[in-house]
């Protein structure tokens, strides 16, 4: 029975999740650099106060606008923030002992592991930035590094590293390192491109 299961679940797998798999990884780290950053930056409550709109900080206490009253104490253990793809639009609390509290809210950006490559407009950043180019800065409108750019855009590698370096040394993308990754994201200068040519 646990074999003819596990054929199942792989199979099930390979049909509707692993097409996905690349960009949901990439949304999810993308989610915790940005939150990382924002935190390190901002503070932890501000961070939680931006998390979701269910979602408050405040006197050293999460509070969680949920479907029910009940309230839940950490006691000192902490709480473990998990982006998903799959709780939007709300945020799911678990509370069961013996595991920390947990709480699982919708990454930055999950409309992307749906969509397919962003649109630029009609070619007025193509012409702009060249076709490839226009594309790979469309597709930063969430931190990716260069193996997810060249593997959405389906260029390789090279061709993906040296755009994102012209982009960067005409500053409208920043580069920020999470540990052995270096994540490109287009800044406010390179959102205004994208936006105005749509």
């Amino acid at each position: 029975l646990r074999s003819g299961l596990a054929d199942e679940l792989s199979r099930y797998w390979a049909c509707v999740g692993a097409g996905h798999w690349a960009r949901i990884v990439s949304v999810l780290e993308a989610d915790i650099a940005f939150r990382a950053r924002e935190m390190a930056v901002c503070g932890t409550g501000p961070m939680l106060n931006r998390l979701h709109a269910m979602v408050r900080y405040e006197a050293g206490a999460i509070s969680v606008t949920a479907g029910s009253d009940s309230a839940c104490h950490s006691r000192g253990r902490g709480w473990v923030l998990m982006p998903s793809v799959f709780t939007w639009p709300t945020v799911r609390v678990t509370t069961t002992d013996p595991w920390r509290p947990a709480m699982s809210y919708p990454a930055r950006g999950v409309a992307e592991v749906w969509d397919g490559v962003p649109p630029v407009g009609e070619d007025a950043l193509g012409t702009l930035l060249g076709r490839r180019r226009a594309a790979v800065l469309a597709a930063l409108a969430v931190p990716r590094t260069t193996l997810e750019v060249a593997g959405r855009l389906s260029i390789t590698p090279g061709a993906a590293s040296l755009h994102l370096s012209r982009l960067h040394e005409a500053r409208v993308v920043d580069r920020m390192r999470a540990g052995r990754y270096v994540f490109y994201v287009a800044n406010d200068c390179g959102r205004v491109i994208i936006n105005a040519a749509r």
